[in-house]
């Protein structure tokens, strides 16, 4: 596409810019510690798994590249990959 700034510049056509993909480390970790465990149960029930069904689905639609949960640790890490317009 040529419009007059460019044709005054003598430019025959604009260059695009090309964008790549943001990728972003995200970790979450520790939260609260519980006192029984009805409340873990709950935690369990209304936090951690709608967590990682969230995040399976994620990485199925390839917007998660890698992560996981560290071995031993109350915790999970994972790579995001967020394309700009």
């Amino acid at each position: 596409m040529v419009n007059k700034f460019t044709s005054l510049l003598g430019w025959s056509r604009i260059k695009t810019v090309r964008r790549f993909p943001m990728h972003y480390l995200v970790s979450a970790s520790e939260g609260p510690g519980y006192a029984s465990p009805k409340e873990t149960l709950k935690a369990l029930e209304d936090l951690v798994l709608p967590l990682f069904e969230s995040l399976t689905r994620l990485e199925a639609e390839k917007k998660i590249l890698a992560g996981g949960v560290p071995l031993g640790d109350r915790a999970v890490v994972f790579i995001v990959e967020r394309r700009v317009p």
